[in-house]
């Protein structure tokens, strides 16, 4: 194998970075291509490009420049394989004709279940309790290419999306090491996915963080866990100022004789017991959009509207 390409964003992409480097392969690594992530509490562009200068790694923000003459760089420097770790943008699949192994795109479950957009969170809001990451081959149509490498993730039922990047960032590293080393033997063996079992999970914005309290106690808790830190998290509205709750938990069930989902039923050492369509929610952590606590000292407040 003579050299490597990276396209990486987010904690995984800076950890595979890592991974690599700390495997032995930083002179391998002749291009690094990164870019600003929104929407998120961090990005990780300038931890990777850091990590970068440090090796002596050529590195650059995605752009014009390099996109244009992308097929011609990677057959100038050699690229025996590619990887694309948290990667938003199109890469051609040309390049699979240009590059030994080709381009290696990492995707956040166990494919062929969750194909598509945010497949962690929403694995989370379906109440899973594992997770993993598939390292594909990079095909024409969305996350269907050939199998190099899965592993899986167990998921606790109080772990937030947090915890699970964590881990799933963990294992990215480790993947990148073992593909390369399988590289280096020649003996990287791709499998077909089963596409009969294939799943799909569509792309999610701020809006769709909004708390329905007509759900389950159990469905809404999975949201508040699925889109906390670093996304922008679950929301609801209390005296018109838009609440962020960042952890919740379960209480048991009562029997309302009519019952009105989004009502507090009671507050007790500022955690409000909200009533939803089955089963109640206590809320342990909340912040309004600056960041400040939150003070729950109105009873009556219908959190649905």
């Amino acid at each position: 194998m003579r050299h490597i390409a990276m396209f990486i964003a987010s904690q995984k992409g800076w950890y595979s970075l890592k991974r690599a480097i700390e495997g032995g392969y930083a002179q391998k690594i002749k291009l690094v291509a990164t870019f600003k992530e929104i929407d998120v509490e961090k990005s990780y562009d300038q931890e990777i490009m850091a990590l970068c200068r440090e090796y002596e790694i050529p590195c650059y923000l995605w752009g014009e420049q390099i996109k244009e003459s992308l097929l011609q760089t990677l057959i100038d420097l050699e690229i025996d394989i590619a990887f694309a770790v948290s990667w938003r943008y199109v890469i051609n699949t040309d390049v699979n004709q240009v590059i030994k192994y080709g381009l290696v795109v990492f995707h956040d479950s166990l494919l062929p279940k969750y194909r598509g957009f945010a497949p962690t969170p929403t694995a989370i809001m379906c109440g899973e309790d594992k997770v993993g990451v598939t390292a594909i081959l990079a095909a024409d149509k969305v996350d269907e290419g050939d199998i190099i490498l899965q592993k899986e993730i167990p998921v606790g039922e109080n772990d937030y999306i947090s915890d699970v990047i964590a881990k799933e960032a963990r294992i990215c590293g480790d993947m990148v090491v073992e593909i390369l080393q399988k590289a280096a033997d020649d003996s990287i063996t791709p499998i077909k996915q089963d596409h009969s079992a294939a799943t799909y999970s569509i792309w999610r914005n701020v809006e769709d963080c909004k708390i329905d309290w007509n759900k389950t106690s159990v469905e809404i808790r999975n949201m508040i866990r699925a889109v906390s830190s670093p996304y922008p998290g679950a929301y609801f509205f209390y005296q018109k100022r838009k609440v962020i709750v960042k952890s919740a938990e379960i209480m048991g069930e009562m029997n309302f004789a009519v019952r009105q989902p989004g009502k507090i039923w009671q507050i007790v050492n500022n955690c409000p017991m909200v009533i939803c369509g089955e089963g109640m929610l206590k809320i342990i952590d909340a912040k309004y959009e600056d960041g400040s606590k939150v003070m729950f000292n109105r009873l009556r407040e219908n959190l649905n509207k």
